[in-house]
């Protein structure tokens, strides 16, 4: 089930892009800021990636650690590839 509509999508995917481009972009938010730049809610997120809705859940929230794998395989879907930005 989607948590955003069709127009708000492309702001999302944008905003996404804005994030990543400034560096800006780390775990936990990251996962949360991409599942809705896809406009998905955990539990669809969580089916599309192979996991449960508690372990987005708790990836989102920082209560469980996420292996490289696992992560570009859901960057991969928009483009990307977990690697190393310059920390301020």
């Amino acid at each position: 089930m989607a948590i955003k509509t069709e127009e708000t999508i492309p702001t999302n995917r944008r905003e996404l892009h804005e994030y990543i481009a400034a560096g800006h972009l780390v775990l936990p938010q990251g996962i949360k800021t991409i599942r809705k730049a896809l406009g998905l809610n955990q539990e669809a997120f969580a089916r599309l990636f192979k996991l449960t809705r508690r372990q987005v859940s708790e990836l989102e929230n920082e209560k469980s650690d996420v292996r490289i794998s696992t992560l570009n395989r859901i960057g991969r879907v928009l483009g990307y590839r977990v690697g190393f930005i310059l920390a301020d």
